[in-house]
């Protein structure tokens, strides 16, 4: 199997929620390379790694927000929609920034 290049986001399902994410700027998917260095916290977090995770389906922004932060999932229960958005829009442009050529 090809290791997935995307780190795939799930919306919420309720279709409120939905709209505010996508008004809140939330990407469908981020490039894998973002959270390649968090596989220690997603195993401690969700018992794999950020490729199983991927292949999974990915996960929900408040999730993806902790594993980025390296936080655990209780800590992601208290994110807002928003701050969860806004931490991982900015590890895309922090991430595209390190690796301009």
């Amino acid at each position: 199997m090809k290791t997935p290049s995307e780190f795939p986001i799930q919306f919420p399902s309720h279709p409120v929620l939905a709209e505010q994410a996508e008004r809140l700027g939330c990407p469908k998917s981020i490039p894998l390379s973002v959270v390649g260095h968090c596989g220690m916290r997603a195993i401690a977090n969700h018992g794999v790694g950020v490729v199983a995770l991927a292949e999974r389906g990915g996960l929900d922004p408040k999730n993806l927000a902790a594993l980025i932060e390296n936080r655990t999932l209780k800590v992601a229960s208290g994110y807002s929609l928003d701050y969860a958005i806004r931490v991982i829009n900015a590890a895309v442009i922090g991430h595209s920034k390190r690796n301009r050529i």
